[in-house]
Order: structure tokens, then sequence, then C-alpha cells
């Protein structure tokens, strides 16, 4: 088994954390440059819990449950190999268009 990887289980859809060279490759790749948003029909409270135990780290400003000035309710965390992640609570999810007013 690789220690190089990590996965989660979403719905119909498995995110795969890869670090390269933990993998077993010569090459580091860089982390993504911007958070790729998950959606959650499960409480986001255990899937937080469940992403920190896994040894993601809250950011340090939107890292806590809360709703956005966009209407989304969420949480924003770094996985392991710094890839900066946020998941929103499903039903929350912002589509583009007018935000509500704070």
């Amino acid at each position: 088994m690789s220690t190089g990887r990590h996965y989660f289980k979403c719905g119909a859809t498995i995110l795969a954390c890869w670090d390269a060279v933990a993998d077993g490759d010569l090459e580091y790749v860089a982390a993504n440059p911007a958070p790729l948003y998950l959606s959650s029909d499960e409480s986001l409270e255990a899937v937080r819990e469940r992403a920190i135990a896994a040894g993601a780290q809250p950011e340090t400003q939107r890292g806590e449950i809360s709703v956005r000035p966009w209407g989304e309710r969420s949480f924003y965390v770094t996985d392991p190999w710094q890839n900066p992640l946020c998941v929103v609570q499903a039903g929350s999810e912002y589509m583009g268009g007018p935000t509500p007013r704070a």
C-alpha cells in the first residue's frame, strides 16, 4: 500500500489526495493553487472531524464551519499534501448569480 495516497469517499465520487514522492515518483508535484470544493449531504461537523482526524489542517481564517457571505455553509482545510479543500453543506452551494445580502 502506498503512503502517498489517501482516499475520501464523497458519495458517488472518490477524492484521491496524492503525494508523488511518497508514492514512489522521483519528482515533487506542487499542491493545487486554489481550493477544491466538495458538497456533502452529511453533517458538516462530522465531515470536518473526519477530515482533521485524517490529517487535514483547518485554515486560519475559514477553518470553522460558518455561513459565507455568498450563502454557503462551509469550512476550509488544507490536506496533508497542502491542497486546499472546501466542504460545503449540500443545498447551500453557490452556483453563481446574485449573492444574499449580509
